[in-house]
């Protein structure tokens, strides 16, 4: 029993965890007060077991290597994993706004944690970052990402993405994040399996919280790809197609187009919002026998508009 009181403080934050993440996808018509409830009680606990807290948060924080580096990295992942514990209650209670703050500020505290973790820890894996065979492996996968999005963005607009060099760096890139993003979950399996036995204070909270990161990434992916594809032709399309095509003597200009090409006798055209849809036309410019031009449109593709992006 004596035992279970001097561990009351991880017992009550293994209790939070556990009842906030089955909350999330379970209702009932007390909801919001359970989790009112939770928050208050949980409060009080640390609070009055605050000393005992303050040996967990010192434990963590040094655990043998008083680097600076170390303590900076020991600092942001304890700093990721209580924007997590904020996050739970505000997304449960739908403050939907508060709770993305609290959820970026996790991701990018253990990125920053993970980062200056392999940075100051002589593994493995910091030796090989710059070796032959990360090299060979990140070159293969932007080699796959930009042959899988170049034919993507072909099916999409029925052109070449190479013809517009600022579009195919950002589609490209962008693609090559993805997948990246990907595969980071497996390599954070990796990194758990080889190093968890070893890991000290802080560290063990890094690697459970790049584990958790990646693990978000692969299951929200699915959900946002469709408005990241958006985004990312929205704001490099913007910038460097143009705002109108000419035929002949007529002009087409429509709010929430842009126009790739100049005075010529097919445009592709791309579209950020019509009816709740994005995604390409052709135009095409024609003459008849009598010398009177006229436009001809042919939708290529349309997408309807994620509702984040709205």
């Amino acid at each position: 029993m004596r035992s279970l009181v001097n561990r009351i403080v991880e017992l009550t934050l293994f209790i939070y965890f556990t009842i906030f993440m089955f909350l999330i996808d379970f209702n009932f018509s007390y909801k919001k007060l359970t989790v009112y409830v939770i928050c208050m009680v949980t409060f009080l606990i640390l609070f009055l077991r605050r000393k005992r807290c303050v040996e967990i948060f010192d434990l963590f924080i040094n655990y043998g290597d008083n680097r600076f580096l170390s303590k900076t990295a020991a600092y942001c992942s304890i700093g990721g994993w209580l924007s997590f514990a904020l996050f739970l209650p505000f997304f449960i209670l739908n403050v939907r706004l508060v709770a993305n703050i609290f959820l970026i500020s996790f991701c990018l505290l253990i990125f920053i944690s993970s980062a200056l973790m392999l940075y100051t820890n002589d593994s493995l894996l910091k030796k090989r970052v710059f070796s032959i065979e990360f090299i060979s492996v990140a070159s293969l996968a932007y080699v796959v990402s930009s042959a899988y999005s170049s034919g993507l963005f072909l099916q999409l607009s029925n052109m070449s993405i190479e013809d517009s060099p600022w579009v195919a760096f950002c589609w490209k890139f962008v693609a090559f994040i993805i997948l990246v993003s990907i595969f980071l979950q497996p390599i954070s399996y990796w990194i758990f399996i080889r190093n968890i036995e070893k890991a000290k204070g802080a560290q063990i909270l890094t690697i459970l919280g790049s584990l958790a990161v990646t693990s978000f990434i692969v299951l929200l992916l699915p959900h946002f790809l469709s408005g990241i594809a958006y985004i990312t032709l929205t704001k490099s399309i913007g910038f460097e197609w143009r705002d109108e095509a000419t035929c002949g003597n007529l002009t087409d200009k429509v709010k929430g187009e842009k126009y790739f090409g100049f005075n010529a006798d097919k445009y592709t055209v791309y579209f950020s919002e019509r009816s709740g849809m994005w995604g390409f036309d052709e135009l095409v410019c024609i003459k008849n026998d009598q010398g009177v031009y006229q436009f001809k449109k042919k939708n290529v593709s349309s997408e309807a508009l994620s509702d984040w992006v709205k």
